[in-house]
């Protein structure tokens, strides 16, 4: 059984349609899941292996892949981040959304360059877009992924009186997001540096982190699942019931207006 299959059917004009239509209501959600998914002898935890799929967990839990939906409504946090990457897959999606080149100077330049400002090497002649800064970590990120020359003088085009020395560059995805010390997140000298006692966290290693919150999940215990299910779809016949009747009445009341 597919998720929706179930689901009861709905009286729907679409647009500027003159004439009804049956569709599945897809807003009708049964609450029998809730009132199971706190009840600890109903569930056990699963870690997932990487590259998992939601439908081959179902078949190596429960020999079928009927009861992958479960897992969604059981965590919270798969509704809201979705199913967790592989790693392949989430080192990809990052290196494609952080795709350019992050400098870092210490010296102060939150007056000198802003979004959208050109910026070049003295020394290598290289030329980015400014595209973010974060004056609390001293960075700078420029379009694609120009040559710079480390420890040369970066300039704002057009202004050689607007410059910083540039201390170290990275591809953005493996650029400093935030430090931490133990557990905390902590603020830097950007002047200064994080020094050796900090941790760097960088924008790949972030998600990487916020993905493996993922990797354990609440299931149906292999024995119970038949069971949940059976209630799952007796609250959705009630449903059901109540919605086609809802249908008649639509439709009778559709009729006498044509009369």
């Amino acid at each position: 059984m597919t998720f929706f299959a179930g689901f009861p059917e709905v009286i729907y004009k679409y647009g500027n349609e003159k004439e009804f239509n049956l569709a599945q209501n897809l807003s009708v959600y049964v609450d029998i899941i809730d009132r199971f998914k706190d009840n600890s002898s109903l569930y056990t935890f699963y870690n997932l292996y990487d590259g998992e799929r939601p439908d081959q967990v179902s078949q190596m839990l429960y020999g079928t892949t009927d009861y992958y939906w479960t897992f969604f409504l059981l965590n919270d946090n798969l509704k809201t981040k979705g199913w967790p990457l592989s790693s392949k897959s989430l080192e990809q999606y990052v290196k494609n959304k952080y795709n350019n080149t992050t400098l870092t100077t210490r010296d102060y330049f939150y007056d000198k360059f802003k979004v959208g400002d050109s910026i070049t090497g003295q020394d290598s002649a290289a030329v980015g877009k400014v595209i973010s800064t974060n004056s609390n970590l001293g960075t700078i990120t420029v379009q694609s992924t120009p040559t710079f020359i480390l420890g040369e003088t970066i300039q704002l085009v057009g202004d050689p009186n607007k410059t910083v020395t540039l201390h170290s560059t990275s591809a953005e995805y493996n650029a400093a997001r935030y430090y931490k010390s133990g557990n905390d997140i902590v603020d830097i000298d950007p002047t200064v540096g994080p020094g050796a006692s900090l941790v760097e966290v960088t924008n790949l290693e972030y998600y990487q982190e916020q993905n493996s919150e993922n990797f354990t999940i609440k299931i149906f215990k292999p024995e119970t699942v038949s069971s949940v299910f059976a209630a799952y779809k007796s609250a959705l016949r009630e449903n059901i019931w109540w919605s086609n009747n809802q249908i008649k009445r639509l439709m009778l009341n559709f009729l006498l207006e044509k009369l």
